[in-house]
């Protein structure tokens, strides 16, 4: 005997309240912060990240202190510029300008708020997909793990991974 029960089709919220969900994700929020906080005196790197003298004020900007202020403050800021609430005007000085994604926020249909929602949350999931070399090199170099060109397998200690992204992305009402 089987069980041939079909699950019903998930129904999403109204597009207005998937909106407004998604303008109050942490990571949303932040980078809309500081598209507005960004101004002429706002310099960035080359690859459009904030340079490093200047997210202790990104962080102090969102409120954030602790250990991982500046790291959760860079993050919001890329999340920011690849969204396109922020523009790189010009990369060999470093000058920024709010982006049209950032109007899209404020004046926009909510379809607009959920396509920059979407390329934020692009940007982060392809950020963790890329494997963090750097970690890997220097525990290598400090003898806390091993591995090779060769080799897929790496034997020292992982790295712990969240286990949830419910307070990072927002509560899911599907």
């Amino acid at each position: 005997m089987s069980d041939s029960s079909i699950l019903p089709p998930a129904r999403l919220n109204p597009e207005a309240e998937l909106a407004r969900d998604a303008l109050s994700t942490p990571l949303l929020s932040r980078a809309a912060r500081l598209a507005r906080w960004a101004g002429p005196d706002t310099r960035v790197d080359a690859g459009g990240g904030l340079v490093d003298e200047q997210l202790p004020a990104a962080a102090a900007e969102l409120g954030l202190t602790g250990d991982d202020a500046a790291a959760d403050a860079s993050e919001a800021w890329r999340a920011a510029v690849d969204a396109g609430l922020v523009d790189v005007v010009d990369e060999e000085e470093g000058t920024v300008t709010a982006g049209d994604a950032l109007a899209a926020l404020t004046a926009g249909a909510p379809q607009d708020v959920l396509e920059v929602w979407l390329a934020a949350l692009e940007s982060v999931l392809a950020d963790a997909s890329v494997p963090d070399l750097g970690g890997l090199v220097d525990a290598i170099a400090d003898g806390e793990g091993s591995g090779s060109s060769t080799s897929t397998r790496w034997t020292g200690t992982p790295t712990p991974r969240p286990t949830s992204w419910t307070g990072y992305w927002g509560t899911c009402t599907c």
